[in-house]
Parts: structure tokens; sequence; C-alpha cells
């Protein structure tokens, strides 16, 4: 079999051109959802704030998991009679419970949520390494020149 002559055949190329705007756009989706909910996560308090270390330890748990366990885990939450659709029917918010990976609508963005999950603790690693390497002083030129509070953080993502 040649590799060459199987990609540039018709039907290759039609189902891979097809599908490539669906695949870029979940991946930049999940790309910026990890970002932005990193951002949250990594800078959520000063380190003397109390619980803080469990507070990060609670988000790089996932990292740390097996990709097996998170499957069976996740597979769980979103089956039929799952705990996501029993609270939804507690809720009353659906009836016959969604088909989270059965739908083409709704297994595509369940397997996202699960990357963002998984992923959110590395990445919320690296970038606190990086907010801590921010000199203090930095912080205290911020501060005099009024900013403050989330304004800081926007500081420190532009340096």
């Amino acid at each position: 079999m040649d590799w060459a002559e199987e990609f540039s055949s018709s039907v290759c190329r039609s189902g891979l051109l097809a599908n490539l705007p669906q695949h870029s756009a979940v991946s930049g989706l999940r790309g910026s959802y990890s970002g932005d909910a990193t951002v949250g996560t990594g800078y959520s308090g000063k380190p003397k704030t109390q619980g803080i270390r469990w507070f990060r330890v609670a988000y790089y748990i996932p990292v740390v998991i097996s990709i097996v366990v998170a499957g069976i885990a996740w597979k769980w939450l979103y089956a039929e009679n799952g705990l996501l659709n029993q609270v939804l029917k507690l809720l009353g918010l659906s009836q016959d419970g969604i088909p989270w990976l059965t739908s083409p609508q709704w297994a595509i963005f369940s397997v996202m949520a699960v990357t963002v999950w998984k992923g959110l603790g590395y990445y919320m690693v690296i970038y606190l390494a990086g907010l801590q390497a921010i000199p203090a002083d930095l912080y205290e030129a911020a501060a005099i020149d009024g900013s403050d509070g989330i304004k800081n953080i926007g500081t420190s993502l532009y340096l």
C-alpha cells in the first residue's frame, strides 16, 4: 500500500477537508478554555491564603490520574443513567437525559470538557511558575501607578 497514493485519493481528501474546520475549531476552543481557566486557577489567591495549597493540589490531581482511570470515571458520569443526567433530571432540566457520548452534537464537547479538565493542572503549574517569577517591585510599581486586584493579573500577563 502506498501512503502517498492513499492520501492523494479524492475520498481521503474529501474526508479530511470536510472535517478540518470542525477539528480546528474544537482544538482552538479547547486551548483557549484551558488557558483562560488556568489563569484564574493559577492566580487564585496569594500564597499565604488559607487552604491555597489544597486548592492547587485539587487542580493538579487530574494530571497525575491515569487516562484510563479518568476515562472510566467520565464514562460513568456521562452514562445514560450517570451522575450528570441524574442531576439534570433532579433539577428538572431534562426528562430523558442527554446522550453525552452517543450524539454527534454533544460528543465532541463532552470529550473537549474531559481534555480541558485533564490538562488544567499542568497549565496552572506553568502559569503559576511564571507569575511567581515576577519580582515584587514590579507589583509595587503597578500599585503606585494605580493598578490593583484584577488589573495586576493583566499587567503580569503582558510582562
